[in-house]
């Protein structure tokens, strides 16, 4: 093992049971959303033809734009690959001194992502942090987290996780095509490597000229402190997808109040 790389082989024993989870590409601090977002079940044939999609979205709190987030995603032959980013972009670039970059892949199986591979990395002020994981079947089986963590109370055991994603391939769920029946109306555990969460978006809602929007409640389920727990516990946003010319729906907005006034991650 590289020197400050702390790695967990997590192999639950079958028939074991516990919750699942998310850390963070949806930034909810300081009223920034550039982190952990995500959900919704794929309708995509696991045998399509190969493609390309590249989306961006800024992220505008109080009226002012903030940060932007940008993914390139291809699926091929059953397997999906993406690649996202997240930047403070503006005057918001001198307070929030963090960026993300990650990277997910894994197959499409009768619709729906099945994660393998996540890596990300993010920077803060100058500091840099990895994770490294690994999942099979929804379970998380290698872990690396550079620099290691410092053990906690309320530490959760990555053998407890079952049917759980990454954040960023929950991310890709949420942003590429899909059909209009696909969108909202799904839960979706994430895991991050210390912490698991859930994203449950309710059904759609018809929002005219074929538009269709849903309410989605983010909860917080381990590996957090107690006062983490009580402080973001159960937020609430909305989203907002709109039709595209072949027929499917693709996601527009997420909108979310914060202490400055609404946080919006609007497509370009």
């Amino acid at each position: 093992m590289a020197r400050g790389r702390a790695a967990v082989n997590a192999r639950a024993a079958p028939g074991a049971s516990g919750v699942i989870a998310l850390r963070g590409p949806i930034w909810w601090q300081g009223g920034m959303i550039l982190r952990r977002l995500a959900a919704l079940a794929l309708l995509a044939l696991a045998a399509a033809p190969a493609r390309a999609e590249t989306v961006r979205f800024d992220l505008i709190v109080a009226g002012i734009t903030a940060g932007q987030l940008a993914l390139s995603a291809e699926e091929s032959g059953g397997a999906y690959a993406v690649r996202g980013s997240a930047r403070a972009t503006g005057p918001a670039r001198a307070l929030v001194r963090k960026t993300y970059d990650g990277t997910a892949r894994g197959a499409v199986a009768g619709g729906t992502l099945r994660p393998a591979r996540y890596d990300e990395t993010e920077t803060e002020r100058g500091g840099t942090s990895t994770a490294a994981l690994r999942f099979e079947g929804g379970r998380p089986v290698g872990i690396e987290l550079t620099p290691p963590p410092e053990p906690r109370p309320w530490d959760l055991d990555p053998g407890a996780v079952r049917g759980a994603s990454d954040p960023l391939t929950v991310l890709w769920a949420m942003a590429r095509p899909v059909a209009a029946g696909a969108a909202c109306g799904t839960r979706h555990d994430i895991f991050d490597g210390r912490r698991l969460s859930r994203l449950t978006l309710s059904a759609p809602e018809p929002a005219g000229d074929g538009a269709l929007t849903c309410a989605a409640r983010y909860e917080r389920l381990a590996g957090y402190s107690p006062e983490e727990l009580a402080e973001r516990d159960g937020a609430r946003f909305a989203l907002r997808y709109a039709p595209r010319a072949d027929g499917r729906v693709e996601l527009v907005e997420m909108r979310a109040p914060t202490p400055l006034g609404d946080a919006v991650l609007r497509r370009r």
